[in-house]
């Protein structure tokens, strides 16, 4: 149920997420607020309204923090990529150079960096799709490039050379990651501990004690995973 002049109206999850973070990649793109304010003012709405978790149709779930930062992230992007197509059609350009960042999933690796024409966009880099550019958690974005004007940020040869680097496994505690490898632990990290925090406010919250057992194996369990 959501607030709605002063009464509570039932509205289905889906129309609701989409109007909730509708709102929010507006607030972003316009400049109203900062991405980690409105973040922050969507979680907390939806937490209100009695949404604790995002169920998707292929089964996958998410909780709603992680759910509504994908979005949000995901939605201020794609309208980017809108408005650089419709800046490419002003300068009369057909192709784009597709930006370089550090921790980039392997499939992206491929084509980060890179000139394509609009098309190529599509079949190469899979814009439109979830697992492609602009797709879910890409953080990759696109700009006109105008041939025999425009100057690449980087060349063939740099682009290889950064990968490398990336891809170059480092030892940790026994074990080798990759820069991307070592981001993807440490979001595991991350998301157990949001769990974990979790788990001891429900547990304070029951009564228990400060000196239960339960408590206090909770929390030693989130010391040790911060630590990792």
């Amino acid at each position: 149920a959501i607030g709605l002049n002063g009464k509570s109206v039932f509205t289905p999850m889906g129309e609701y997420l989409q109007k909730v973070l509708d709102t929010a990649v507006l607030e972003v793109t316009t400049g109203t607020f900062d991405y980690n304010t409105t973040l922050k003012r969507v979680v907390n709405e939806m937490t209100k309204s009695g949404v604790r978790s995002v169920n998707y149709e292929t089964g996958w779930s998410n909780r709603i923090e992680v759910a509504a930062r994908r979005a949000l992230m995901t939605g201020v992007n794609q309208v980017v990529g809108h408005i650089n197509d419709r800046n490419a059609d002003a300068l009369g350009t057909d192709f784009f150079e597709v930006s370089w960042h550090a921790t980039a999933r392997p499939t992206h690796q491929e084509w980060q960096g890179r000139v394509f024409s609009r098309k190529e966009l599509t079949d190469i880099c899979g814009l439109g799709t979830v697992t492609g550019l602009h797709g879910a958690n890409c953080y990759h974005s696109y700009f006109p490039f105008v041939p025999g004007v425009s100057k690449r940020q980087w060349t063939d040869e740099q682009l290889d050379e950064m990968n490398n680097k990336e891809n170059e496994p480092k030892p940790y505690k026994g074990k080798e990651y990759t820069t991307y490898e070592a981001t993807q632990r440490q979001r595991y990290f991350e998301t157990s501990m949001r769990a974990q925090r979790r788990k001891i406010r429900l547990f304070k919250k029951s009564g228990i004690g400060e000196n239960s057992e339960l408590l206090i194996d909770a929390r030693a369990n989130y010391r040790n995973t911060m630590a990792q």
